[in-house]
């Protein structure tokens, strides 16, 4: 184990819940607290749009990470088992996805990845039809997905799996094309003090960032580390960073030299190496 990065630069304090970064369009969006979705060009620093997400009597609250298409036209909002997806032109609600938890565009943009309880599934972006639709596991053991990305090169999915009881959380790999029944959980497997919130793959593929929710346990119970770099082919510890802290969002910078992550305020650390 690497000792924990320093040097992190404290951008500002803020209400974000999550934010997400569409590299190919410059994009970045941001999800606020009360429900208000925010758009960024990051060349510019310039902020393009906001607006507050409507859906019926929908509890903006409850929602909690994001997801950008690589074009930066479509943002999936993931909270209360729904991922609904906004088209980032007009504003509204494109398409809703039930007893789902976790959302993720493909590296081209045309499919949209979702997991949940015992399920996980490939949707096309063009026609809004399932690729695939796969049912996991089994009533005991009942796996649930807490988090997903998709590898830099399209080849891979990775995912958070809940395995029984919260604090036991398997890192696990899939082909995203073919999308197999039995994920592969062969490259670790991982125990936290708390539920895996989001996980990134590096702009080279080669490393996965970790990050944690500590919100479960008492102040004085939060010892534990909550943002950590795995290896992507064997799951080894490739070093952590010293955050108590619970992590609601991460994103690795586009040449990868640079991790960020939102706790109650966002930082932005050099990559260990």
């Amino acid at each position: 184990m690497l000792p924990p990065a320093k040097g992190g630069v404290h951008l500002r304090r803020g209400k974000s819940r999550s934010f997400a970064l569409a590299s190919a369009s410059q994009r970045l969006a941001a999800l606020a607290d009360d429900g208000t979705v925010f758009l960024w060009d990051t060349a510019t620093g310039r902020r393009l749009r906001f607006f507050k997400l409507r859906d019926g009597n929908a509890d903006t609250r409850a929602e909690y990470d994001v997801a950008i298409s690589p074009n930066g036209r479509y943002l999936a909002v993931c909270g209360s088992g729904v991922v609904r997806v906004c088209d980032l032109i007009s504003g509204r609600i494109q398409k809703a996805f039930h007893f789902l938890h976790a959302a993720v565009f493909s590296p081209d943009g045309k499919t949209l990845f979702l997991g949940g309880a015992r399920r996980f599934e490939a949707w096309d972006v063009k026609t809004w039809q399932p690729r695939s639709l796969r049912k996991l596991g089994d009533s005991m053991t009942h796996p649930t997905f807490t988090a997903i990305d998709c590898s830099p090169d399209g080849k891979w999915i990775a995912g958070s799996v809940n395995i029984s009881r919260p604090d036991y959380t398997l890192l696990a790999v899939n082909e995203a094309k073919t999308l197999k029944d039995k994920w592969d959980t062969n490259i670790g497997s991982l125990e936290f003090m708390g539920g895996v919130t989001k996980l990134v793959y590096s702009p080279s593929g080669n490393r996965i960032a970790v990050g944690v929710s500590l919100y479960d346990f008492p102040e004085e119970e939060q010892h534990g580390v909550s943002l950590s770099l795995y290896n992507a082919e064997n799951g080894k510890d490739a070093g952590f960073y010293d955050v108590k802290k619970t992590i609601r969002s991460i994103a690795f910078s586009p040449d990868g030299k640079y991790l960020a992550a939102l706790t109650d305020r966002l930082t932005v650390w050099p990559v260990i190496s």
